[in-house]
Formats: C-alpha cells, sequence, structure tokens
C-alpha cells in the first residue's frame, strides 16, 4: 500500500484521520508502521472503537458474499483487527461451511492453530481472562485436529480463483501437496 502522510496541524483533523484509519482497514500496528504521525493526533478511542465496528461490520458482510480467495483475504483483514475470541468463532463458522473448498479450509484450519498459539501468549501474559485455560487450549487442540481429520477424509476441492491468482501462479495443487499441507497442521 502506498505510504501516505498526514498534515500536521494544530487540532485533530478527523477526516483525514478517519480516511487513514478506513484505508488501513483499522489495522493499527499498519497504520503506525505506515504512518507513524497518525498517533500523534491522538484520535479518541472511543471515536477508533465506532470506526473499527463499521469496518468490522462492513467485513463480515463481505466475508459472507465472497467466495475462494477473494473470501480469504477479506478473512485476513477481519483476523487483523476482530480479537481471539471472536476470530477463532468466526474461524470455527468458516471450517463447519460446507460449501467452502478444501483449499480455503487449510488456509482457516492454518489461521485457527496461529490464533491458539496467540490465545497462549495472551493467557500466559494475562491479556485474555479466560477462566480455565488448560481446559480451553486443550479443547481448541480437538477441534482443530477433528477439522484436520474432516478434511483429510472428504474429497479435495479447489476453488478456481485459487488456481487463477498470480500469487499461487506455481503452486503445487497436486492431493499429495494439499494433504501433505494439511497433515503439518
Amino acid at each position: 500500500m502506498k505510504k501516505q502522510v498526514i498534515q500536521r496541524t494544530e487540532t485533530i483533523d478527523l477526516v483525514n484521520c478517519k480516511k487513514v484509519f478506513f484505508d488501513y482497514d483499522g489495522n493499527l500496528f499498519s497504520i503506525n508502521r505506515e504512518v507513524p504521525e497518525y498517533r500523534h493526533y491522538n484520535v479518541p478511542k472511543d471515536v477508533e472503537d465506532v470506526w473499527k465496528k463499521t469496518i468490522i461490520n462492513n467485513l463480515l458482510e463481505e466475508v459472507e458474499n465472497s467466495i475462494g480467495h477473494e473470501k480469504t483475504v477479506k478473512v485476513t483483514k477481519l483476523l487483523a483487527i476482530y480479537g481471539h475470541s471472536n476470530n477463532i468463532q468466526l474461524l470455527e463458522a468458516l471450517l463447519e461451511d460446507d460449501t467452502l473448498d478444501t483449499f480455503s479450509k487449510i488456509l482457516y484450519l492454518e489461521d485457527l492453530n496461529r490464533e491458539k498459539l496467540g490465545v497462549n501468549i495472551s493467557i500466559k501474559y494475562k491479556i485474555l481472562k479466560i477462566e480455565d485455560p488448560k481446559s480451553y487450549i486443550t479443547d481448541l487442540n480437538d477441534k482443530i485436529l477433528d477439522y484436520k481429520s474432516k478434511l483429510l477424509n472428504s474429497p479435495i476441492t479447489i476453488d478456481e480463483s485459487f488456481k487463477q491468482n498470480y500469487a499461487l501462479k506455481y503452486y503445487d495443487f497436486s492431493d499429495e501437496n494439499i494433504i501433505r499441507r494439511i497433515e503439518n497442521i
């Protein structure tokens, strides 16, 4: 994404800040990296929360109305701002969707596995408060193994949008490679 510059003025330019916030889909990590002067404007958290809620609602609708590669791009943007427990619920719902192709489900299962690691870290540093963290992680591991088993025992399907995507033009979509990728989760 093209680096943006916010012109510094004495007052908060909420219109300009909102544009930056929405251009980066509310991902503060990306905003702080690409537009460091944004943080100097001290946009009120409640304002950012409203913007974030709008972005989340828009992305949820776009996830619902898209398929294949486009859907995975929208899910990735949503995962960056949604929060661990919401991310896990979203990914579980996607993994239960029988209309999705195998490759999409692999990507979502890999995301779920990464979320599990994030939850572990958040629990360790008491960022995320879960009543019984050990059981929570055990249940999540069991779900991941269950989804993995379902993928390994289902016919392999690949949405054509992945095969036509330039970034994946050299990817090996053979059954053997897909099975190997599932096994490595």
